[in-house]
């Protein structure tokens, strides 16, 4: 009954563990203990709410199911990483390499589309930190997908539901975002011309 407790672990935080499916591992369950599990439900709610609303899975996991099993409640959802199945870096890894001016355009680019996809799609975001997304690399070049974090956690999320909302809540974060994280991380290593 509990066997996702035996897979890989691919992640954990202070409230949840994420175990990729040995037998699928294009899948993987996102679980916490139901005592310790706000996150959690405010996330699988969402979730459950995007489904309904048959939103593009293009730049956040695809959700397939409610896990509640035992003491754990969860989700299953899509394992997002490169196309060859190795792990994707977080933004946080992925920008303490150096990178080039090419590379930091690109890299604007990408963060531009998945902005773009969250405020045409109306997913609001809860937590906009580096963690959060994972970078992915592809033959046609890098994509951004936002892993963690969804859903206002606001008791009456009203956003979340009302595109106008949705939208000033996106920008207002997103700016917040691109200010105190992103850019800062960026100019730390960004190779220097010679």
């Amino acid at each position: 009954m509990l066997d996702f407790l035996n897979w890989p672990i691919v992640g954990s935080g202070a409230e949840r563990v994420c175990y990729r499916d040995p037998k699928d591992p294009l899948r993987c369950i996102k679980v916490s203990k139901k005592g310790q599990s706000k996150q959690t439900r405010r996330e699988l709610k969402y979730y459950e709410y995007l489904a309904k609303r048959q939103v593009s899975y293009s730049h956040i996991p695809k959700f397939y199911r409610r896990v509640d099993e035992g003491d754990y409640i969860g989700l299953e959802m899509e394992y997002v990483c490169n196309p060859n199945g190795d792990s994707a870096p977080d933004l946080h890894k992925y920008l303490k390499r150096p990178l080039t001016e090419t590379e930091v355009h690109h890299f604007y680019q990408a963060l531009t589309q998945i902005k773009q996809y969250l405020i045409i799609n109306n997913i609001v975001p809860c937590d906009l930190v580096l963690s959060n997304f994972l970078v992915l690399t592809r033959p046609e070049g890098i994509k951004i997908m936002m892993v963690d974090g969804l859903g206002g956690a606001e008791f009456i999320p009203f956003a979340n539901y009302i595109p106008y909302l949705g939208r000033r809540k996106i920008e207002r974060k997103w700016q917040k975002f691109m200010v105190e994280r992103i850019e800062p991380t960026i100019e730390g290593y960004k190779v220097q011309p010679t």
